[in-house]
């Protein structure tokens, strides 16, 4: 869903918003073998992350990672992590799972091409690129959505227009893949036809974006808790922490 903020000067804002409830974490017994999310009970509010976003989906990076370090089991890597300020400051890194395609929630990327895109179009004209913020860009599927959407729906209309798109993450791993533009499998599964035929290139492993589309996103490493933001933003739109 999206709304827009009350002025006409300030950017329209599209999120999909976690649970943001806190639990109690209550006692963790070592010792009795618990669960998984009483794992995630003790851990995530003293770090500020909501253990509910994370649940069954997260037990097999954190179960490896574990592996990695030697240690026993979750009780003696909540241990480690108290003891360890890097290791508790990465843990983000190893709890989220990235989930997202192309051209997910099509209504949304609808209401983009018909109405919110180029009545920002309209707003700006060509004294100035088109700013576009994206939060939480995993591994560049939505920012990349945008930017196929703008050269395949909208540019065409705007003679003069640009556009100037920022993408957000706090893990560098995806923020890589993103660059690279390669995807493959469930990730294309809503992509059109024809824009995959016209903007991707084949590979062995999968389709990799075009570089005419790739250079409209500029991916940067930032942690949106912490870090200062891209201002002067017209659209923002991601995924909040």
């Amino acid at each position: 869903s999206y709304f827009r903020q009350g002025k006409r000067s300030d950017p329209i804002i599209l999120f999909g918003l976690p649970n943001t409830l806190y639990s109690n974490p209550g006692e963790f017994d070592v010792s009795a073998g618990d669960s998984f999310d009483e794992f995630l009970k003790l851990v995530c509010p003293p770090r500020g992350l909501d253990w509910r976003k994370y649940r069954r989906a997260s037990r097999r990076k954190v179960m490896d990672r574990i592996r990695e370090l030697g240690l026993s089991d979750l009780g003696e890597y909540a241990r480690y992590l108290d003891a360890n300020p890097s290791e508790s400051q990465a843990l983000p890194n190893f709890l989220r799972v990235t989930l997202s395609r192309f051209f997910r929630e099509k209504e949304v990327w609808q209401s983009l091409v018909t109405d919110i895109v180029p009545g920002l179009v309209g707003r700006v004209g060509s004294s100035r690129p088109l700013q576009v913020l994206s939060i939480g860009c995993c591994n560049g599927e939505e920012p990349y959505t945008m930017a196929l959407i703008w050269k395949s729906e909208i540019e065409s209309s705007f003679p003069g227009a640009e556009i100037r798109m920022s993408a957000l993450d706090v893990d560098l791993s995806c923020l890589n893949r993103a660059r690279a533009g390669l995807y493959s499998g469930k990730t294309l599964r809503e992509v059109p036809p024809h824009i995959l035929r016209d903007w991707f290139v084949p590979e062995t492993s999968g389709y990799r974006l075009i570089q005419r589309v790739r250079q409209v996103v500029d991916f940067r490493q930032c942690d949106v808790l912490k870090d200062p933001l891209p201002q002067n933003q017209d659209l923002i739109f991601g995924l909040l922490p």
